[in-house]
């Protein structure tokens, strides 16, 4: 039985971490609040749109990897509660971040946005608001930051609450699956 996922999937899952966390800082503690005018906003939105299609390629990496190579159970758990709300969760993670992602693309597309911020060609429209995707994304981005906080806190308690390892899913060393994963 499978015990950890593949060193792809938890290469590209930290990869990812790291970004998201980045692109959700940037977007919401920086951009949000910054008008169109203001001359350092094509920078941040450049590192925002690099980080999107970064996080885009190694989740769709991660995603052909876990459909390709075969992945740890996921009733780890005699509790099918827990086994059940972890799917759902990562299910929910998944399918938000690429709404996220598609309704970032939509903005870049629709506003011109990649020969603005890539080529200096043209100025930013006086507000993304009128944008459809817009509002999908910031409503996406809200809900994918609260999913993964609970995707956190679930980490921390069951390494450090439950003692179950499961945090060794998705990294490298021993695993050493406890007694407590009942």
């Amino acid at each position: 039985m499978i015990q950890r996922y593949h060193y792809l999937v938890v290469i590209t899952h930290w990869l990812s971490a790291i970004l998201i966390v980045c692109a959700i800082g940037v977007g919401m503690g920086v951009l949000a609040d910054m008008h169109n005018s203001n001359p350092d906003k094509v920078d941040f939105l450049r590192i925002h749109v690099i980080g999107g299609i970064l996080i885009l390629v190694l989740t769709l990496i991660r995603i052909m990897v876990r459909l390709w190579k075969p992945v740890p159970s996921s009733d780890y758990f005699e509790n099918s509660w827990l086994n059940r709300s972890g799917r759902s969760v990562h299910i929910l993670l998944y399918a938000v971040l690429l709404g996220v992602l598609v309704s970032g693309i939509g903005i870049s597309a629709l506003s011109g946005l990649p020969d603005i911020v890539f080529f200096g060609k043209g100025q930013l429209p006086d507000t993304f608001r009128t944008f459809p995707p817009h509002a999908a994304h910031g409503v996406l981005a809200l809900i994918f930051s609260v999913l993964l906080l609970l995707h956190i806190f679930a980490a921390i308690y069951h390494q450090l609450i439950r003692k179950d390892d499961i945090f060794s899913r998705m990294w490298y060393g021993k695993i050493r699956k406890s007694n407590s994963c009942k």
